[in-house]
């Protein structure tokens, strides 16, 4: 996940927090928006297995390398 997508879940995870904490709107949407923010903040913490051909990103579809060295290929993929 980039920099970019990491902090736009912050933001919005932060926005839903205020929200939830503001009072507005039912207690059942404000518990809602809590666990919503609750698991963005979670997903902000995941940490993924770098592909080594891929850097600086995670992992490449186009990646030729067979077999994958974090098992992401399939039939497809050619040996280099």
């Amino acid at each position: 996940m980039s920099t970019i997508q990491m902090t736009t879940l912050a933001i919005l995870a932060g926005r839903w927090q205020a929200e939830a904490d503001s009072g507005a709107g039912s207690p059942d949407r404000r518990v809602a928006l809590r666990e919503c923010a609750d698991v963005l903040r979670m997903m902000c913490e995941m940490r993924f297995e770098d592909c080594p051909h891929a850097a600086p990103h995670r992992y490449c579809p186009e990646c030729r390398v067979h077999p994958c060295p974090i098992g992401l290929d399939n039939d497809q993929k050619e040996t280099k």
